[in-house]
Parts: C-alpha cells; sequence; structure tokens
C-alpha cells in the first residue's frame, strides 16, 4: 500500500530521524514522504519542502500545502498528514482505517480536536484522493485570517462536506500525549515518544526489529 505522508515541522526537528526509522518499520506501506519545514535551520537543512514560518495557524497550513503541492500528482489515493512529533507505530491500525474508509466512502479520516463537534485534528489525519486535501487548501488561508479562528475549525467545514468518519479510538477527545489502542505518540518531548515506542514494541509478541528507538 503506498501512502503519501505530509510531515510538517517547525520546532522539533530532533524527532525527524527516529520517525523516520518509523517510516522504516512498516512492512505492506510503501511511505512516499514529504518532509514540510518552516524552521529556524541554516537554509541547507534537508528537507523537501521549506516556507518562512507565518505562525502558529498560517504556517501550519503553508506546510500542508507545501506537501501537498510536492505529492498530488503522483496518483496515490491514501494521505497521512502528521507532525515530525506524531509517530504511527502500529501499521496495521493505518492499513485498517485506510480499509474502513474506503469501505465507507470517507474522504477524512481524523478526531475531533475537542468535546465540541466544530474542530477536528489536523495534526494527524488521514484522506483518500486529492478532493479533500485540495478544498481545505483552497480556503483555509482566507477562512482562519477573516474568521480568527484556527486550522481545526476549518478542518470539520471542510470535512463536512465530504463524507468523514471520526476514528473510533479517538472517537472521545484525548489529551495529546498518546493512543495506546492505536499505537500512537504525539508529545512534544522527544525522550516521552521513545518511552512510548519502546514500551509499544516489548509489548508485541512479535517485535519489530527494524524500529530503532
Amino acid at each position: 500500500m503506498d501512502v503519501n505522508f505530509i510531515v510538517t515541522c517547525y520546532d522539533h526537528e530532533d524527532q525527524w530521524p527516529f520517525l523516520q526509522s518509523v517510516f522504516r518499520s512498516y512492512k505492506t506501506i510503501q511511505p512516499v514522504v514529504a518532509y514540510c519545514y518552516n524552521g529556524t535551520k541554516p537554509q541547507d537543512y534537508a528537507c523537501n519542502f521549506r516556507c518562512q514560518n507565518r505562525g502558529k495557524q498560517l504556517g501550519e497550513i503553508d506546510l500542508i500545502s507545501g506537501g501537498f503541492n510536492l505529492l498530488e500528482k503522483n496518483s496515490i489515493t491514501h494521505w497521512i498528514k502528521i507532525g515530525v512529533d506524531c509517530w504511527l507505530l502500529d501499521e496495521q491500525k493505518l492499513i485498517d482505517i485506510f480499509t474502513s474508509m474506503e469501505k465507507n466512502g470517507c474522504h477524512y479520516g481524523g478526531y475531533r480536536w475537542e468535546e465540541r463537534n466544530d474542530r477536528f485534528g489536523t495534526e494527524i489525519f488521514f484522506a483518500l484522493g486529492n478532493a479533500l486535501l485540495a478544498d481545505f487548501i483552497k480556503g483555509a488561508e482566507d477562512y482562519v485570517t477573516t474568521n480568527n479562528k484556527q486550522v481545526e475549525d476549518y478542518m470539520s467545514i471542510v470535512a463536512k462536506k465530504h463524507p468523514w468518519c471520526i476514528i473510533k479510538e479517538r472517537d472521545k477527545p484525548f489529551g495529546r500525549n498518546s493512543v495506546p489502542a492505536l499505537g500512537w505518540t504525539m508529545n512534544h518531548s522527544l525522550n516521552k515518544n521513545i518511552e512510548f515506542a519502546q514500551l509499544f514494541n516489548s509489548q508485541r509478541n512479535t517485535p519489530i526489529k527494524e524500529l530503532q528507538i
């Protein structure tokens, strides 16, 4: 299964080598990665897309747009957007999510940012086809700047124009740090992510040797 990954980063560059190890551990998924960066490293810092940092909201839109523009014409229909500090360790869970999305014709698979229904996650989300991402990018900046809103507000609006789903393990908002049932760790602390990954791997029936963390 070929999957486009948009990886966004503005100040957690130390996590990128570890996320690359996660990608290398996948057996079925073939990641096609756009590493998108708007941090303060020198201009020769290796990434696939770089832009100036226009702040948390516009910066996130810029990075998603940059990754999408790089990958949109490669004919791959499975998309995952993650932050560089968001590690998806359980490959089978990712495959199961896409299988469920395909079965139900969903363009967006993600989670609620909070108890209210009007914010959907952009830190991690899944998409089928290009339509949802193209729609999001087309109107996100205007919506955020005009209404003084967050990208999660606009993602909810866009997702609800398309078939969408909330991933059942994230049906109720969690703290951002981790979702053990999905093998997700989402922590700004590199050490916390490493601890989660090592525990996850040690508890598997067959540990992932390629997960060098």
